[in-house]
């Protein structure tokens, strides 16, 4: 399946990226402390890389630990494309699904 991109939402009520596309076609690479900032980098087909600060009391105690111990949490880049798919199959079934 090729990565398919629409400028619009995959199903009602999703939310757009803070750079106005949508998950899949935005995914979340990494996120990272530095400093005393916690930030999300995403990778969006259309704008590419995407950074955004993160409010710490809004994420999971869990994460903040690894934040603090390791300075960053994420997946391997290399295989954002094979992400995509998956999430992207993911959506379609669940609103295959929906609709039977």
């Amino acid at each position: 399946m090729e990565n398919i991109f629409i400028a619009k939402p995959y199903f009602t009520g999703q939310i757009p990226s803070q750079c106005g596309h949508y998950h899949p076609d935005v995914i979340r690479i990494r996120n990272e402390k530095i400093g005393e900032v916690y930030i999300r980098v995403l990778d969006c087909v259309v704008c590419g890389e995407i950074e955004e600060q993160l409010d710490p009391n809004m994420l999971s105690e869990e994460l903040v630990r690894e934040l603090d111990l390791n300075g960053v949490s994420g997946t391997d880049e290399n295989d954002l494309k094979e992400r995509r798919k998956i999430e992207l199959e993911r959506i379609l079934s669940d609103n295959d699904s929906r609709l039977d």
